[in-house]
């Protein structure tokens, strides 16, 4: 588990799938794909996705326990030291508050620091101004349009590191703590 001080990042598990299909369907229009997704769609994707080594979906939970949202990183290309994230989905109640800004801002730190990653892509809808905003806020910069695509580099990369990725299991309660002071 990936924490910071007010959420969690909780990786994905089987007996999350319903609750990642209902809310994926209660806010399909924000995917870039809107159509509904049935329960058998739904563990058919959890199925190729357990074997999927370039991705890893997360659960936003506040430190109650309490679900919030999803993020993720995928397209995970070892070779590069490169990811894209995304599927940045927060409950319509838990909007305004921060969390999908710290969120960001904790899975890019983890990627960078733990996993080693050089690169972080995001690809977003020009109008989607509100995402928008949090990726600048995260430190991502445009690099072109019309769909949005953004970037934050690791400017403390060493390409002599090994390259790290953590698999779930390795992601227990006491797993990666940001150190970053400036994620809240």
């Amino acid at each position: 588990m990936i924490k910071s001080e007010r959420i969690y990042l909780k990786p994905i598990g089987e007996n999350d799938i319903e609750w990642l299909r209902e809310t994926r369907n209660k806010y399909k229009n924000n995917f870039f794909d809107a159509n509904e997704i049935s329960k058998e769609q739904q563990r058919s994707w959890y199925e190729r996705y357990q074997e999927n080594s370039t991705d890893r979906m997360f659960i936003i939970k506040l430190k109650s326990g309490e679900y919030i949202g999803t993020i993720a990183l995928y397209n995970i290309d070892i070779g590069s030291r490169k990811a894209v994230l995304g599927r940045v989905l927060l409950l319509e109640e838990f909007r305004g508050h921060g969390y999908a800004e710290e969120a960001v801002k904790l899975l890019t730190d983890y990627a960078f620091s733990i996993m080693k990653l050089y690169k972080i892509k995001v690809e977003v809808h020009q109008d989607n101004l509100d995402a928008l905003a949090i990726y600048a806020r995260a430190g991502f910069k445009t690099i072109t349009r019309p769909i949005m695509v953004l970037e934050k580099t690791n400017y403390d990369f060493d390409a002599r590191k090994p390259l790290k990725i953590e698999s779930y299991d390795e992601l227990s309660e006491t797993g990666y703590e940001s150190q970053e002071s400036n994620i809240k």
